[in-house]
């Protein structure tokens, strides 16, 4: 049972990685040309960006000033 648990996190883990590591690559190669994008930190970022891409500056800024 536990063995099955580590693979299946494994596997998880795994994935997520790799699926971070496509979507900063598709970040420093097709930049979006968005005039007011939304970025994590104060200034962009190659890979935080990434995460900060469409609709979530608006849920980010309801769950800050509701």
């Amino acid at each position: 049972m536990a063995r099955t648990t580590g693979r299946i996190l494994a596997l998880a883990l795994t994935v997520r990685l790799f699926s971070v590591g496509v979507a900063l690559l598709a970040n420093v190669t097709f930049p979006e040309y968005q005039r007011e994008q939304f970025t994590v930190t104060r200034q962009p970022d190659a890979f935080w960006d990434t995460f900060a891409r469409y609709d979530s500056g608006w849920y980010q800024n309801i769950a800050r000033d509701g």
